[in-house]
């Protein structure tokens, strides 16, 4: 059961020479018991406290007493349920009792979209870009929490001009942030409040604790698709030809041959994603098998997938492969995370003064993978769907066909290997 205490804050205010009163709610769960502080309008001076922190001041004590047990009357009236809830669905329930706040409804329920959205993706390899809407979605409304009861229509397409009018980052000219900032969030936002529609509402049991759908009255513009970054034959040729750099601050791996050899890599596995070839962890009988990060969790089969490792790549892929054998390959050694990995290959060391080299201005590492389907498709003559089902991808007329067929390795794995023949790589 959730406990409140009131807690003296050390911090003293300079003007006044006050401290504020918090409560401390304490509550356990699956991962043990987590506290969280929240803040009352009741600010105590010195002669309010005892040597030791404690409240003293009869008046106060009334108050915070009266305040304690109306937040243990409100928790009662779920006790059924409570001991499933985190501490922060428990604060959610009260904070309006703590902060001196009306209620239309005392039976209203309450949920912190935000924190409930950080702590839903928190292992999720998209928690990055959640985190980043929701940091956003805190600059618009000035403040860190937004009630599940908050998020309207208007609110959202107010969220959006602020979206809209926000100045790039990095940039020295005047220039607002593209349509993919707005498409990003937005939709973020959007995919957590369904997942939270779905956890707490029960309309087989007519229980519906989030009744609205305030996205519904939204348009929400795509983002544009990326400018084409395929390289040319003769580039890719000129690419594998580049001698490597001596580079002793690289501590044995520096960003221009990793750039190099990586983007060579993601060629010969048909345009593997940088995430994929830091996660993946399934090499058996010469082929790599693995799940599309980017669209795992919105696919029926997971985004299933499987490459042969062609002659050509073999040694690229015993370069890095993972001594340990608990991933294919050990770039995760070299770097914490997919980003931090995929900035090495980017960065103005590494496929940047590569490109400069072959003529290709801001070479980018995902050119590897539009540069695969370009040559597959424009110079070896490959079916468009079939370079389709090369990338892994969804053709959403042919979803419901796609349920009932097997995927076909071999087609895929002939695909890459005339695409191979045809550029004759030398690594």
């Amino acid at each position: 059961m959730a406990t409140f205490n009131p807690v003296v804050s050390n911090y003293v205010k300079k003007n006044s020479g006050t401290r504020n009163v918090q409560i401390m709610v304490s509550h356990g769960s699956n991962n043990g018991e987590r506290k969280k502080y929240i803040a009352t309008n009741i600010f105590v001076t010195k002669d309010d406290i005892t040597r030791s922190g404690k409240i003293k001041n009869q008046e106060y004590k009334d108050t915070l007493n009266a305040m304690i047990s109306a937040c243990v009357q409100r928790c009662n009236k779920h006790a059924h349920e409570i001991g499933n809830w985190g501490v922060e669905r428990v604060v959610d329930l009260v904070i309006d009792i703590i902060e001196g706040r009306k209620r239309g409804d005392d039976g209203q329920f309450r949920l912190d979209i935000m924190e409930y959205g950080r702590e839903l993706m928190k292992d999720s390899k998209s928690y990055k870009n959640y985190n980043t809407a929701f940091n956003n979605l805190s600059d618009f409304l000035g403040r860190d929490r937004l009630d599940v009861n908050e998020v309207t229509s208007k609110l959202i397409r107010d969220w959006v001009e602020y979206i809209r009018n926000m100045p790039a980052q990095g940039v020295k000219k005047k220039r607002t942030k593209g349509n993919r900032a707005e498409s990003l969030y937005v939709n973020s936002l959007k995919k957590v409040f369904l997942k939270a529609k779905e956890e707490f509402n029960d309309e087989d049991n007519m229980i519906i604790r989030i009744p609205f759908s305030p996205f519904a009255k939204v348009e929400i513009q795509k983002h544009k698709p990326l400018r084409k970054r395929a390289i040319s034959v003769k580039q890719l040729r000129e690419l594998a030809k580049i001698e490597y750099q001596d580079d002793p601050a690289s501590h044995g791996v520096s960003r221009f041959n990793l750039g190099k050899d990586v983007f060579l890599l993601s060629f010969g596995l048909i345009g593997m994603n940088a995430i994929d070839l830091f996660y993946c962890n399934e090499y058996k009988h010469g082929r790599i098998n693995y799940n599309l990060s980017k669209t795992k969790d919105r696919r029926e089969d997971l985004a299933e997938f499987s490459v042969k490792i062609e002659p050509e790549i073999m040694p690229l892929v015993e370069k890095y492969k993972d001594p340990t054998g608990e991933r294919v390959f050990k770039f995760y050694k070299l770097y914490a995370t997919p980003d931090s990995f995929n900035q090495a290959l980017n960065s103005k060391t590494g496929l940047k003064e590569i490109g400069n080299k072959i003529g290709e201005k801001d070479l980018q590492f995902y050119a590897a993978r539009h540069t695969w389907a370009t040559i597959a498709t424009n110079d070896v003559g490959l079916d468009k769907y079939l370079v389709h089902d090369c990338l892994n991808h969804v053709d959403e007329k042919m979803k419901s066909t796609d349920r009932y067929i097997k995927k076909d390795w071999k087609r895929i794995d002939r695909a890459n290997r005339q695409v191979l023949d045809f550029v004759g790589l030398d690594t």
